[in-house]
């Protein structure tokens, strides 16, 4: 597919450059990006088109979030709420592209970051979501969760799902958690599988600062906490850490060239799961 769309780009005066994924960096240089690494991007380019499914469009937006150039996504995956192009369609798409007929949608990102004894240990973004989890066992714990320094609701629960209006469909829908459109800037806490009869999802504002600190359970074992940004494993928090999280200062530039609306997009895929 990569190399279709390539020679179909090219035959009509465009300039496609695949990325090769192979790179000579150390593990170190490597930490900072996942797949794709930004410097390979030239600074001319004006789209990057993501081949895979949504989640690699999700890495693509992580790896590329400083580069400020519109993602479109060509389906090779299951869902496609992000990579929205389908194979039998990409000649279309490509040929709107060229054209300049397309929309751009901005989405907002997330910033995590986890001290411990006053030292950044661990920092990231998410596009979709940003999850608190138990790393084994079916032992539960204490979430204290914070918004803008008062506290707002103690969840006994497997854990927590902070998410985008992006990821609202994802993790967060299967939580139970509300679907959002994914244009809009907020933030939304769901509980994973609260121990309670009357826990409730809850959407903030985008610009709210949440801290949810981990506490063990008084006279029950303590859990370590998996700590994931978009699916990839950060580390595991103890008892007592504590991760801060609020709108990152980057958004990713999402790209649409079919005219279908967010609610019908979401009837469609919901029809077939």
């Amino acid at each position: 597919m990569a190399q279709y769309v390539r020679d179909y780009l090219t035959a009509r005066g465009c300039i496609c450059k695949l990325d090769s994924g192979v790179y000579k960096e150390t593990a170190d240089d490597h930490d900072w990006y996942r797949y794709t690494n930004p410097k390979e991007v030239p600074d001319d380019t004006q789209c990057i088109l993501v081949i895979g499914g949504d989640g690699t469009m999700l890495q693509a937006a992580r790896d590329l979030r400083y580069k400020d150039i519109p993602l479109l996504g060509i389906n090779q995956g299951t869902l496609g709420y992000l990579a929205e192009i389908d194979p039998e369609t990409v000649e279309y798409a490509l040929d709107c592209l060229i054209a300049n007929r397309y929309n751009l949608e901005k989405r907002m990102f997330l910033y995590g970051k986890v001290k411990k004894q006053g030292t950044l240990q661990i920092s990231d973004y998410a596009l979709n979501d940003i999850v608190l989890s138990r790393s084994r066992g079916l032992d539960v714990n204490d979430y204290n969760i914070f918004v803008d320094g008062e506290l707002l609701n103690k969840y006994v629960a497997d854990g927590i799902i902070i998410a985008t209006p992006t990821g609202s469909t994802a993790y967060n829908l299967s939580a139970g958690g509300p679907i959002v459109d994914p244009k809009a800037f907020s933030i939304l806490l769901t509980p994973i599988s609260p121990h309670s009869l009357h826990n409730r999802s809850i959407v903030l504002r985008a610009d709210s600062k949440i801290i949810v600190e981990v506490v063990k359970r008084p006279g029950k074992r303590f859990v370590p906490v998996q700590l994931c940004f978009d699916g990839n494993e950060a580390g595991l928090l103890d008892e007592g850490d504590w991760i801060e999280i609020g709108q990152a200062e980057v958004t990713a530039m999402i790209l649409k060239v079919n005219n279908v609306s967010f609610l019908e997009t979401l009837r469609r895929k919901m029809s077939e799961r």
